[in-house]
């Protein structure tokens, strides 16, 4: 199973962060964390950046894993079916 938690905006029921932390890691990793931030201003719920952090065990050796993405400049393409563009009179 996995652990983790889960942020909301309590004004408007939005997810602000979603963190999730692995109880049973992989053969060979000592640990891992994933932390996803979430865009406040958008109609649907699109992650803002997205944060990795893990530490592997090679060759009796740690090493540590940092992996941060930010994600901007998103372009929605919505298709409107046609049924909605046309004008219906009665």
């Amino acid at each position: 199973g996995d652990m983790g938690e889960i942020c909301i905006n309590l004004k408007t029921s939005r997810i602000k962060k979603i963190v999730q932390e692995p109880v049973k890691l992989p053969k060979g990793t000592k640990g891992y964390k994933l932390e996803l931030n979430f865009e406040d201003e958008f109609e649907f719920q699109e992650p803002s950046s997205s944060i990795l952090n893990a530490i592997i065990l090679q060759d009796g050796h740690e090493k540590e894993i940092n992996v941060q993405a930010k994600f901007k400049n998103y372009e929605f393409n919505i298709l409107i079916p046609s049924a909605l563009t046309k004008s219906s009179s009665p």
